[in-house]
């Protein structure tokens, strides 16, 4: 049995871009406007679900109505009743059904994972059987005998009632509105004749098995080309941008409030070439109303962006929401790239850390460090990780970078620079003063994979110089991970390090 997984942008909207695409009606804009209204229309319903006490059902609608407001579990549920449908959501450990409306006729499958819902079509077989169902909980397997059961039925022609209820075509008949692009599409998921070439398919254990069409250049999608760099204003440099011949593209100080995302994404294509990138942006940033201006045109300083090369796949992208420390949002950005259209994931975090040199800022600077280069490792377990952008300091200045680099972490320029009987050059250049502060890291996993690092100066006007290194992650690697600062923020026994960011005989 074979359920097909369809990703949706990552844009603050997928929650119901992923309702509406299983669905196969409308889109998100119409289900959130649908939504905020309905739960605006039920406070007695809906009052007692918000989390913050003083909170108003009235305030939590309005909010919910504006574009790129993530969604929750009162969203969801209030999604489910203006489309009267059964609502469950696939996980690693199974699916769970997450809205059940009285007057429901139709029931769709979606998945979540960390901050990120993307849109799973089903058999028929399959949802007819979970709108039956009293089960809350359905693991894997048993979700794998009901598909077998159902496929057999329909294989010997005793199932009359396929096309009887909801919106759920059967499966040999996957007529599906793209409502990203207004096309139709053609898909059989039980016999993998997909015409969609970034559908996803997950085999009984909830694994993504690959694409349905798969590329025939596989084997060259393991070499990766990863590049980052500080535009300083995204709007004025996109032309630059979008010329890099590169896979992944991690961006700094884009400088663009919500609408100049939309914009730029909007310019993005329309624009030709071979290089395609799909944006995965983060905050967009306040902007201040000025006469003759626009809020885009000045928009505040900072913002940060990942573009990843189609048909690469991604797998969402999430962002730090710390409100004991809001000083780090908006500061780092976690994306899931496929290498393999299968199950090797490249993890990358873009990081634009404070500027300046006062006490505060050096302070900030030091917990975003240790937060992404300690904490959000070992949350993310032995995987290959990668961390660029602009950090703002450099080893002599950061205990934080300084230690990383002695217990584990690579500094990819410093470690090829080194191979080639140099000095890593400066990646910032204002008024006759150079400095080297922009920087990608790999942790022990992703630095077995590191082929070569370059630094260029690709993008006119920016005061910082690109960094690109390239990876073969087709490579075998073994889980090996850097030492973890303590609570108390005291690092534990280093490595042997040879000051150069490389541990020695690595």
């Amino acid at each position: 049995m074979q359920l097909e997984y369809e990703e949706v942008p990552g844009d603050g909207n997928c929650q119901y871009s992923a309702i509406s695409t299983a669905l196969k009606r409308g889109n998100a804009a119409q289900l959130r406007q649908l939504t905020a209204k309905h739960i605006a229309k039920n406070p007695q319903r809906y009052g007692g679900l918000l989390q913050a006490e003083d909170e108003t059902v009235e305030a939590y609608a309005e909010k919910t109505a504006k574009d790129r407001t993530w969604g929750d579990h009162i969203t969801l549920e209030a999604a489910a009743q203006v489309m009267k449908t059964n609502i469950w959501v696939l996980r690693e450990e199974g699916i769970q059904r997450a809205a059940r409306p009285e007057d429901a006729v139709s029931t769709i499958i979606i998945a979540y994972e960390p901050y990120h819902y993307d849109a799973i079509h089903a058999p028929r077989c399959v949802t007819r059987w979970l709108e039956g169902t009293a089960k809350t909980r359905v693991g894997i397997e048993e979700l794998r005998v009901v598909a077998k059961r159902g496929a057999k039925k329909e294989s010997t022609g005793q199932t009359s009632d396929q096309h009887q209820r909801g919106n759920s075509p059967g499966p040999e008949r996957w007529g599906v509105l793209d409502t990203r692009t207004g096309a139709s599409r053609r898909r059989d998921i039980l016999h993998e004749k997909s015409g969609n070439p970034t559908a996803k398919v997950l085999d009984c254990r909830g694994e993504r098995i690959g694409s349905t069409k798969r590329s025939e250049h596989e084997q060259e999608q393991r070499t990766l080309h990863l590049t980052s760099v500080n535009v300083a204003s995204l709007r004025n440099r996109l032309d630059d941008v979008m010329k890099l011949d590169t896979d992944v593209i991690c961006l700094q100080e884009t400088a663009l409030t919500a609408a100049g995302q939309g914009e730029t994404a909007h310019a993005m294509k329309g624009m030709c070439g071979k290089n395609r990138y799909r944006p995965m942006w983060g905050d967009p940033q306040p902007g201040r109303k000025k006469e003759g201006l626009t809020s885009i045109d000045i928009a505040q300083r900072g913002g940060l962006a990942t573009f990843v090369r189609e048909p690469r796949t991604v797998l969402g992208s999430s962002l730090d929401r710390d409100d004991a420390t809001p000083e780090m949002n908006r500061r780092w950005q976690h994306t899931r790239v496929s290498v393999d259209g299968k199950n090797l994931w490249l993890h990358i975090i873009t990081v634009y850390c404070p500027a300046g040199e006062a006490e505060e800022k050096r302070r900030q600077r030091e917990q975003l460090l240790h937060h992404i280069l300690q904490k959000k490792v070992r949350e993310l377990g032995n995987v290959p990780i990668v961390v660029a952008g602009d950090l703002n300091t450099d080893e002599g200045r950061s205990q934080e970078l300084r230690y990383a680099l002695h217990t584990g972490w690579t500094d990819a320029a410093a470690a090829c620079a080194m191979q080639r009987g140099e000095e890593p050059g400066p990646t910032f250049v204002r008024d006759n003063c150079a400095s080297r502060i922009d920087y990608i890291l790999l942790n022990p996993i992703a630095a077995q994979a590191l082929k070569g690092c370059e630094t260029r100066k690709d993008v006119k006007g920016a005061d910082h110089m690109t960094l690109t290194v390239e990876m073969d992650l087709g490579r075998p690697v073994q889980a090996e991970y850097p030492k973890i600062h303590d609570t108390e923020g005291n690092p534990g026994t280093a490595a042997e390090a040879d000051g150069r960011g490389r541990r020695t005989g690595a």
